[in-house]
C-alpha cells in the first residue's frame, strides 16, 4: 500500500506536503506518521533530534488519539510553548 492511500490523503496532497507547498494539518501528520510506521515527533523532527526514550514515551500514546483529542492536546502543547 502507498504511503498516500495508507494516509488516506491524495498523491497530489503528498506531493505538495513534501515540496512544501501545503501545510498539513496535525490531523493529516497523525495518518502519515500511522502510515510510515513512526510517531509524529519522529515524523516532525526526524535526524535533527537526539533519540530520547522520555520524548517517545510522550509521543507514542498520540497513535490512539481521535481527532477530538489530537485537537485538545495540539492546543494544550501550543498553551505551553506561548508560555516560555
Amino acid at each position: 500500500m502507498k504511503t498516500a492511500e495508507a494516509a488516506d490523503i491524495s498523491e497530489h496532497y503528498l506531493s505538495n506536503i513534501e515540496r512544501a507547498v501545503s501545510i498539513p494539518s496535525t490531523e493529516v501528520i497523525m495518518r502519515l506518521a500511522l502510515a510510515l510506521d513512526t510517531t509524529p515527533d519522529e515524523f516532525l523532527v526526524g535526524a535533527a533530534r537526539v533519540e530520547d526514550e522520555r520524548w517517545k514515551n510522550v509521543a507514542e500514546p498520540l497513535r490512539a488519539m481521535n481527532d477530538e483529542q489530537l485537537d485538545l492536546v495540539d492546543s494544550f502543547i501550543h498553551w505551553v510553548l506561548e508560555r516560555k
